[in-house]
């Protein structure tokens, strides 16, 4: 968790502000684009307007459910829009400049959905599709809703709708009887939806994600260095390797029932010393209050908008930041899993007489535009896994920036690489689920020609699983 920190701290403090002209949503029943904010508040009154009663209430517990199947969290909001005749996923840049995330929902379609459904499982399934949007970031990318952000969507409904219990039949009932036999522009045919709805339920049905296991017989050969390098991908999955960690850690269901959580961490390096207490209402929802012999102070991040505690009030930093965002979760390798995310083993290395599996992430594409200062940041992610004891050793990120800033007839240019190593020791194991207690971190980067090198130890003096906490401490006013 403190990993996810730093890294954010490092985003922020590059990246400024980013505007978006045009607002894409990605709709069950088509693709729908507005040309502003403004246009879309005049459709629906979204901004002023507060969802509520019953139907609402039960759109936002089935969604809940959705994401708690998954041992997610919720990082978009759910608003009422009468006359749509649609749901639609959307990121809208609000007045104040920051994004929000959105599902956006008929209750008059939705009528009409269980109507033709017979069962809440039709409704159901479409707010899963539309979830499975914003995990998968696709309101986020340029371009708009295609057949393979659909395709990707469908399956995801498949899959949690099984853990939910649903039939296939029942799962595949929307898309079966409200949707036309032919693609279109941005969606596939009924046949290609409801084949990637059957994935998803196959994958989901035995209530945990399937993966099989690696042969023991070709990680001792691993270790003993009798398989060549190249031939490893041949014989073994990223998503094996990444399985494994997660029986090996306490499982997915002990993982998943992590709903809240308090780390209590002492930073120690040769430019700063201090104590720091993150308490985790979501893990896209917490405070963060760090101490040093000089001073102290208190920061709150709830889904990424960021509010420093000043005079003892509350005041938010006019930091925006859009991109592909790591899906909310306390395990990586458990969103991994759900969201179908593509990994690669790129190979095995050994270090110190132990052999790791090398696993590369897809990189983090963020931008930024504020003030004629216009930012992209590419994050490329590797994560070291033991051969031995399916342990995640090393975390690896490169950060590379290109920054343009234009100062009347002038445009200034700038780059800007950084890389940030952290080592895992001294796993302990926390009602039931193993954390390692322990990181040692380098971070190094390069800016006009200038090296920084900062090596840190942190250690976690403790760590609570699913503490009580008061919501409202999470609210800043």
């Amino acid at each position: 968790m403190k990993t996810k920190l730093i890294s954010l701290i490092l985003i922020v403090c590059t990246l400024k502000a980013y505007t978006q002209t045009k607002i894409n949503m990605c709709g069950y029943q088509g693709y729908q684009t507005v040309e502003s904010a403004e246009e879309f508040s005049a459709i629906c009154d979204l901004y002023g307007t507060v969802s509520s009663g019953e139907q609402y209430e039960q759109a936002l517990q089935k969604v809940e459910e959705i994401l708690e199947k998954v041992g997610l969290f919720r990082n978009f909001e759910i608003e009422e829009c009468q006359g749509i005749n649609n749901a639609l996923a959307a990121t809208i840049p609000l007045s104040n400049g920051n994004l929000e995330r959105y599902i956006i929902y008929d209750n008059s379609f939705f009528n009409k959905v269980t109507d033709a459904t017979g069962t809440d499982w039709g409704l159901i399934s479409i707010l899963a599709h539309e979830v499975g949007h914003h995990l998968n970031g696709h309101t986020l990318k340029t371009g708009g809703s295609n057949h393979q952000t659909e395709l990707q969507a469908d399956e995801f409904s498949g899959f949690v709708l099984a853990r939910m219990g649903c039939s296939l039949e029942n799962a595949q009932a929307a898309i079966s009887k409200l949707l036309p036999d032919q693609a279109s522009s941005t969606h596939p045919a009924k046949k290609d939806r409801l084949t990637a709805v059957e994935r998803g339920w196959n994958r989901g049905n035995g209530k945990i994600i399937e993966v099989k296991e690696i042969d023991e017989e070709i990680e001792i050969k691993i270790i003993e260095e009798k398989i060549d390098d190249i031939k490893i991908e041949e014989l073994i999955t990223a998503e094996q390797v990444i399985a494994k960690y997660i029986d090996v850690i306490g499982g997915q269901e002990k993982i998943k029932n992590i709903r809240t959580l308090e780390t209590k961490v002492s930073t120690k390096s040769d430019m700063f010393n201090n104590e720091l207490n993150f308490k985790y209402l979501t893990p896209t929802i917490y405070t963060l209050e760090s101490r040093t012999d000089t001073f102290s102070s208190k920061q709150l991040n709830t889904n990424g908008k960021i509010y420093n505690k000043i005079n003892n009030v509350w005041e938010e930093l006019n930091i925006t930041v859009t991109g592909q965002e790591p899906i909310p979760g306390y395990i990586v390798e458990l969103n991994l899993l759900v969201n179908n995310t593509p990994l690669e083993l790129i190979g095995i290395e050994k270090e110190e007489n132990e052999s790791y599996y090398v696993i590369k992430v897809p990189e983090n594409k963020l931008f930024a535009k504020l003030e004629g200062t216009e930012s992209k940041t590419i994050i490329t992610n590797y994560r070291y896994y033991s051969v031995r004891t399916g342990l995640l050793h090393k975390e690896s990120s490169v950060t590379l920036t290109k920054t343009k800033t234009k100062i009347e007839t002038m445009t200034l240019e700038h780059e800007m690489e950084s890389q940030n190593t952290i080592i895992n020791k001294n796993y302990k194991e926390v009602n039931g689920v193993l954390f390692p207690f322990e990181k040692k971190t380098l971070f190094y980067m390069e800016f006009e020609g200038q090296t920084t090198k900062t090596e840190a130890t942190i250690t976690f003096q403790e760590i609570i699983v699913n503490p009580t906490f008061r919501k409202e401490d999470f609210i800043p006013y």
